[in-house]
């Protein structure tokens, strides 16, 4: 049986995007620009996983997930959020109604479907055109081109958001608040999904350490700068991780 993925989102580019991407694969894609829609379909049939804006014209994402949970076994979910959530939200999110995974706008193609490669164990995308061709197909040349365009633009803005971190932690240091510490901590998540999503591995481990170091403190002044060593050394990995 053929497994089907709804994405359920105000932005019927997200849907458009992901096609061709999922045809490839060999998975359906259904969309729904609203709840009322996602909720008849969801009610009519099994998805093997849902991608879910977290604010739509009817309600918000995340409530209609924990709605689902009172009817029979919901598939994982992964919710687009808006930029720059609060971080106890996300936490909510992620350990309340044990949502799969939480990507924040904008969002990176590649990394949306490397979540959808890891929930469901679908091959690397890179190897579709190469089993394709194995078993006697001619791969899509043309996917394989704009989607690895897809990945080389993530890989261009890399550099940009590293500095976008690296400003924000500066910030941090200089005046610790609540709302400076999330911001940082997002960040750095946003930037640890796309490095890993595109290849950059020693990246991705450096910003990953660094994102375990920033949830695990407090916005106390003390405790911050007690911290701007350590932050310091892993933004330097990370910068040298670009260069791998």
């Amino acid at each position: 049986m053929e497994r089907s993925i709804l994405v359920v989102s105000r932005n019927e580019e997200l849907a458009l995007a992901l096609a061709p991407i999922a045809a490839a694969a060999g998975v359906m894609l259904e969309a729904a620009s609203e709840l009322q829609l996602a909720d008849r379909l969801t009610s009519e049939r099994t998805y093997a996983l849902l991608i879910v804006d977290e604010q739509l014209p009817d309600g918000g994402g995340a409530q209609w997930v924990a709605r689902l949970d009172a009817r029979a076994s919901r598939p994982p979910v992964i919710l687009v959020a808006e930029s720059l959530e609060p971080i106890d939200r996300v936490t909510q999110w992620l350990e309340v109604l044990k949502i799969d995974a939480v990507l924040a706008r904008p969002i990176a193609l590649t990394e949306l479907w490397a979540r959808v490669e890891e929930l469901l164990g679908l091959p690397h995308v890179a190897h579709i055109a190469r089993a394709a061709a194995e078993g006697g197909h001619d791969p899509d040349d043309s996917f394989d081109r704009a989607f690895d365009a897809l990945r080389d633009g993530v890989r261009r803005r890399l550099p940009r958001r590293l500095e976008r971190l690296a400003d924000a932690i500066e910030r941090l240091l200089d005046q610790p608040t609540p709302e400076r510490l999330d911001e940082t901590r997002l960040l750095a998540h946003k930037l640890g999904g796309s490095a890993g999503s595109t290849g950059f591995s020693a990246l991705a481990d450096a910003v990953l350490r660094l994102e375990r170091s920033l949830a695990s403190v407090s916005a106390d002044a003390g405790a911050v700068r007690a911290r701007g060593e350590t932050w310091s050394r892993l933004l330097a990995e990370a910068r040298e991780g670009l260069e791998e």
